[in-house]
């Protein structure tokens, strides 16, 4: 947990922005702690502390929108401040973070995904689905939570037109994360599902995958198969070639969590389709291991050639 540095407060009218943002980041280091959610808001008049947390979201600052937005959700869903929470449909709060899904910063597009699904209204569906195009094609690692979210907010929504556009998506990377999207959170997301085994229905995307033109697409999808074959499910579609049992690499979750890490210790602000390659040859030819460096290992990342 972070230590943190905190200025003194003024009386309830009397806070800046800046010491108002000051106390907001600080809840980070007071997880779920009513009286001190609810001493933050008392502080201010709730409009400014509304504007506060608004611009924090907007500065394009990494750790201020995550700050703002871990402020807002829990104070929300925990039911930490009923003020807050009556107030935030019509704030500038819930405005700034459907604004953060096209964010240039790639953890302030996750966070504001995750906080919209979580604390709704379910009107953010219509947000999410309004910037799938653009997640299709600039931020596939982003993808399966987009899905999820939306799904969870919008749950008699048409599942197919969007798993049909991510299978047959030009970029490699969206078809790919489909594999994690359906067969890792299937049994809550898709009908069909029988004692955690998945139907026909899911598992015809999965089919489609195992013949996918990419290398890394083909073989974890085929290996996924290969996991599932004891089923009745799958030997009801059975497949040609599954050859190995052996778990690919990169598998899709692999690398997604490896470019998070990157950027996390980096501070670079995105990534496109040459760094994840570079990042997942550098993985491969570096395995990470337990107990090592995290700083040191991504420093020489920066050197490395591929």
């Amino acid at each position: 947990m972070r230590a943190r540095k905190h200025r003194g407060t003024k009386p309830a009218g009397e806070l800046l922005g800046a010491d108002l943002a000051n106390l907001i980041s600080g809840y980070l280091d007071h997880l779920q702690d009513r009286a001190y959610v609810t001493s933050v808001v008392s502080r201010a008049p709730i409009a400014e502390l509304g504007r506060t947390l608004a611009s924090m979201l907007r500065s394009g600052d990494r750790q201020a929108a995550t700050d703002a937005a871990q402020f807002a959700q829990d104070a929300v869903i925990f039911g930490l401040s009923p003020a807050f929470a009556e107030y935030f449909p019509r704030s500038p709060v819930l405005r700034a973070l459907r604004e953060n899904l096209s964010a240039a910063d790639y953890f302030t597009r996750h966070q504001s995904i995750k906080t919209l699904g979580r604390v709704g209204p379910r009107s953010n569906a219509q947000y999410l689905a309004a910037v799938f195009p653009w997640f299709l094609e600039h931020d596939p690692l982003n993808l399966d939570d987009l899905l999820g979210e939306l799904f969870w907010l919008s749950r008699r929504a048409r599942r197919e037109p969007y798993l049909d556009a991510i299978v047959t998506a030009p970029l490699y990377l969206a078809r790919w994360t489909i594999l994690g999207h359906l067969l890792d959170h299937g049994t809550y997301a898709y009908p069909g599902w029988v004692n955690g085994r998945p139907s026909g229905y899911v598992l015809g995307y999965v089919e489609r995958l195992a013949q996918d033109p990419h290398r890394w697409v083909r073989a974890e999808a085929t290996w996924r198969l290969t996991q599932l074959e004891a089923s009745d499910a799958v030997r009801a579609h059975p497949i040609s070639g599954m050859e190995s049992n052996r778990e690919p690499s990169p598998t899709f979750f692999t690398l997604w969590l490896q470019v998070g890490n990157y950027l996390w210790t980096s501070s670079r602000r995105d990534y496109d389709v040459q760094l994840v390659e570079r990042i997942a040859a550098y993985v491969g030819e570096h395995p990470p291991y337990s107990g090592m460096n995290i700083d040191a290992y991504w420093a020489e990342f920066g050197s490395y050639p591929g």
